[in-house]
């Protein structure tokens, strides 16, 4: 068996130095265009819906409408945050039984006037979440979360998890 090793060795010595002057050819980059020729790419720009008036589109054919964009948060931090959350919420688990005087925040005035008398669709209410929780942890100089008991609930009523439970 030893000398098996030995040729082995013997072999790999006087054929390793063939190998060692054989240069491999550097490889060449292919650049090719990003864009065909002669056109232009357009940056993509959100489409906006209007919130609907409940008096003038009561019985259109969709009822859900996608929410203004342009309307915007106000809360800063944990605690607004929280007090928006929580009339989203109730506005949408009251429906025509909430009352504008019971809000305890000023966010999204726009949502709920237009829903004042009128029920707000389970879809709009999540879109309104996601759109808080966008605002809160992308938007701000600081990430906020609502408390564990409001996200709780967001998670039975929508299914909705956020990413600081997404860990868990």
């Amino acid at each position: 068996m030893s000398v098996f090793v030995c040729t082995g060795a013997i072999a790999l010595a006087t054929v390793s130095p063939a190998f060692g002057q054989i240069m491999p050819e550097p490889l060449q980059p292919t650049i090719e265009p990003l864009q065909p020729a002669g056109m232009t790419i357009q940056p993509i720009v959100p489409q906006t819906s209007p919130v609907p008036d409940p008096a003038t589109n009561a019985n259109s054919g969709s009822s859900i409408t996608p929410i203004q964009l342009t309307g915007q948060f106000t809360f800063t931090n944990a605690l607004e945050y929280s007090h928006c959350l929580g009339d989203i919420l109730r506005l949408y688990q009251a429906g025509t039984k909430f009352r504008l005087e019971e809000r305890r925040s000023t966010c999204r005035d726009d949502i709920f006037q237009a829903y004042r008398n009128r029920p707000l669709p389970k879809e709009q209410a999540l879109e309104l979440i996601q759109m808080a929780d966008f605002y809160a942890t992308s938007l701000l100089s600081a990430r906020f979360y609502p408390p564990a008991g409001q996200r709780q609930r967001v998670r039975q009523l929508f299914g909705f998890i956020y990413a600081i439970d997404a860990k868990k």
